[in-house]
């Protein structure tokens, strides 16, 4: 009986419990189903498409100031200056006639106490020999002066001269005797590196007379002293001196970029000697030359 009694108990609470907990949680109806007394729940708005965007990044305006930073140097007159030159190379190949000045000597020469009065009397005072070089400079585009345009060109240039021989007739002496004539010789080879300069006007979109200068140094070396019947000859030795030049000439464009031309020039070489052989030496105090060639020229 009184298991019985705990049963019922146990199956009241039961059921109490279970018709608490279906009116304390709403059905699945009612979960759908929104309450009255609930505003109902408002659609949230579509979210409006957003369009990629561009992964480059915008370079900034540039400012005022960049601005006519870049202007002033577009319109710097050292730039134009610059935009106007144009490399340029020239190869010379010509002639060069080479003479002597005061080739004529009175060397008294001492040795072993004894001194020999030598009169050295040359007598070939000009030498014809070919010569060459070339230039590497630059050259401005054609600026008006007087109506008339002109161009400058300025580079560095080289050249050189073949060799010459100087010669003579020697005549030794002692104060008790006279030794027979004897020939001499030896050879000068002048080069000369510059810092030269063409001034040009151009005629006919052809034509270039032009003027030229140029200024810088001339390696003289006086060498291979021989003497008739003497073993002892003067050394070797090469002098370095002021040089300038100065000439005239005509080109001609014959295709475009290429000048052909002649020019003539006068050269002042400096003075060549031989080294010194018991306190005397042969010297040419200046050497000049006349000079004729034929040019060259293409502009980059």
């Amino acid at each position: 009986m009184k298991k019985l009694i705990i049963a019922a108990v146990i199956f009241s609470l039961s059921q109490t419990a279970w018709a608490y907990l279906s009116i304390a949680l709403p059905s699945d109806t009612e979960l759908q189903t929104p309450s009255p007394l609930l505003p109902a729940p408002q659609a949230s708005a579509p979210r409006p498409a957003v369009a990629p965007q561009s992964t480059a990044v915008a370079k900034p305006a540039p400012t005022p100031a960049q601005t006519t930073s870049s202007q002033t140097k577009f319109n710097s007159p050292w730039l134009k200056f610059i935009s106007t030159l144009h490399p340029l190379i020239t190869l010379s190949g010509g002639g060069a006639w080479a003479n002597a000045v005061d080739a004529d000597q009175n060397l008294a020469l001492s040795a072993e106490n004894v001194t020999l009065q030598n009169v050295y009397v040359e007598q070939n005072a000009h030498a014809l020999q070919p010569m060459y070089g070339g230039l590497i400079g630059l050259e401005t585009s054609p600026f008006p002066i007087a109506q008339h345009d002109f161009i400058t060109q300025l580079g560095v240039s080289f050249y050189q001269i073949n060799p010459f021989s100087t010669q003579g007739v020697m005549v030794k002496s002692l104060p008790f005797f006279v030794f027979p004539p004897a020939n001499y010789q030896y050879r000068v080879q002048s080069q000369q590196l510059l810092l030269e300069s063409k001034f040009l006007m151009p005629l006919a979109k052809r034509w270039y007379p032009y003027l030229n200068v140029g200024l810088g140094t001339a390696f003289n070396r006086a060498y291979a002293y021989q003497e008739q019947g003497f073993a002892a000859p003067f050394p070797d030795h090469t002098d370095v001196n002021f040089s300038y030049e100065v000439g005239a000439g005509l080109e001609a464009m014959v295709v475009p970029h290429l000048r052909l031309g002649v020019n003539y020039r006068f050269a002042a070489l400096g003075p060549a000697e031989l080294g010194v052989l018991n306190g005397g030496t042969l010297r040419q105090s200046q050497l000049n030359a006349q000079i004729l060639l034929l040019q060259a020229s293409y502009i980059f």
